[in-house]
């Protein structure tokens, strides 16, 4: 809240808006999903000034997180498709694939199973074009875990080995 002061007091938008992106984001952590909501809204404003599409999609990215936390699936998935929408506008795959893993969440909280694996493998896709080891190695660990609540266990055994595999190469480095 300080650093907000600051910025506000040197009339910093950009500065504001990212404090309050990063307040979001704090009380997302503490599950405080409502106090979340208002501070990604405060910067989602300063955002749409500017036309900052990358501070775009990650506002809309906390902010369909911290719906669907709330339980207001579709809410956080109209949220999210605004910062895929955003992202692909951006054009930064890193970005995309994130909002895309967020997606897939939302769907295997709701056990809508098919459609959190059709966003897993359009994150995993977008990983190994980019050659993205940290998004590769987190849509591979979803895939397991998509495949194990579906009771497809060869399935999810084989993404998991996939996924140690492509973690302990990046553990090695």
């Amino acid at each position: 809240y300080r650093a907000l002061t600051l910025h506000i007091e040197n009339r910093n938008d950009d500065g504001i808006a990212q404090t309050e992106h990063n307040l979001g984001e704090a009380y997302h952590h503490k599950d405080e999903f409502h106090q979340s909501i208002a501070h990604f809204n405060k910067a989602r404003l300063i955002h749409l000034k500017k036309n900052n599409l990358r501070g775009l999609a990650y506002v809309h990215l906390g902010l369909g997180k911290s719906h669907t936390e709330l339980g207001s699936f579709h809410k956080g998935i109209n949220e999210l498709l605004k910062g895929l929408d955003y992202a692909i506008q951006y054009n930064e795959i890193s970005l995309k694939s994130d909002v895309i893993l967020a997606l897939s969440n939302s769907y295997v909280q709701k056990k809508y199973y098919r459609q959190a694996e059709y966003y897993a493998l359009k994150a995993k896709a977008l990983a190994e074009e980019s050659q993205n080891t940290r998004t590769l190695t987190q849509s591979l660990r979803q895939l397991a875990k998509i495949a194990d609540k579906r009771g497809k266990y060869e399935m999810a055994l084989s993404y998991y080995r996939e996924y140690v595999e492509n973690e302990i190469t990046i553990r090695d480095r």
